[in-house]
């Protein structure tokens, strides 16, 4: 263990900004001369966008990026093998492949971090923070956690800009905590199954100026045929939407998502 412990706009430019290093699958990934050369291995693309942001430069994904829902990647033998091999195993915990992943690590010395896939300022500094405690890359971690939440705090202040904080938003239940965090008045959830017309017309009462869906698993196209006026934007969680790589990434494609169609309402 202790072996494993040791080896363990207005902000327009904030997503570049991060402590640039080696590329992974094309994109910029946080490096620094503090950051250990280990044998990382994360279950989804979520997982590793937390440990990029904590300093890893090379990240051994088991799920796809091209996967729309990562969560439901079958584990194969080959994978089995790189996390036996692991110096550290990160995971979610709501994976199909979580159960074997966690078998397949019980008996080696890899450090297992578990972290909370929740878009908040809060969980995202919490699980980066694990991470960078295993890694050894703390310094590195809080130099993209104070940009991270920078950019949080700039993206707030354009929602604000916008009304979103006073005006009612109605949200995919994945998206609320987030938004919540930005200051966005959600007056309403949906999903995560089809939207039943019941919900709908609870929705359609609160009379909202925005509906933020997942893109994920996108549910809200009953809502939008009956307020067709209302713009409606899907927000991604995960990296690998458009060419997504890491969550500064995503946030940026959010951030622009929602500008381009609030610009575009009718």
């Amino acid at each position: 263990m202790k072996r494993s412990l040791l080896i363990l706009c207005l902000l327009a430019g904030v997503t570049a900004g991060f402590a640039g290093g080696r590329t992974q699958m094309g994109a910029q990934v946080p490096s620094s001369p503090e950051t250990q050369s280990l044998n990382l291995v994360a279950s989804i693309p979520w997982v590793a966008g937390f440990a990029f942001l904590a300093g890893a430069e090379e990240v051994r994904v088991l799920a796809p990026y091209e996967m729309r829902h990562p969560p439901e990647y079958e584990i194969r033998p080959s994978d089995l093998v790189a996390v036996g091999e692991a110096e550290v195993v990160l995971y979610a915990g709501y994976e199909r492949m979580a159960e074997r992943l966690l078998e397949a690590s019980e008996n080696t010395t890899a450090v297992r971090v578990q972290v909370t896939t929740t878009h908040t300022r809060e969980m995202l500094t919490s699980g980066v923070r694990a991470i960078a405690q295993a890694l050894g890359t703390q310094e590195v971690a809080e130099k993209n956690l104070e940009q991270l939440l920078a950019f949080f705090d700039s993206w707030q202040a354009e929602m604000a800009a916008m009304g979103l904080d006073s005006s009612p938003v109605v949200a995919h239940v994945f998206q609320q905590q987030m938004l919540e965090d930005l200051g966005v008045r959600v007056v309403g959830t949906f999903g995560p199954g089809p939207v039943e017309p019941a919900k709908i017309a609870e929705l359609v009462g609160f009379q909202p100026v925005l509906v933020v869906d997942n893109w994920h698993n996108e549910v809200a196209g009953g809502l939008s045929e009956v307020l067709p006026e209302v713009p409606v934007v899907s927000f991604v969680n995960s990296p690998g939407h458009e060419g997504t790589r890491t969550l500064p990434e995503v946030f940026r494609y959010n951030r622009d998502l929602l500008t381009k169609v609030w610009a575009e309402r009718r």
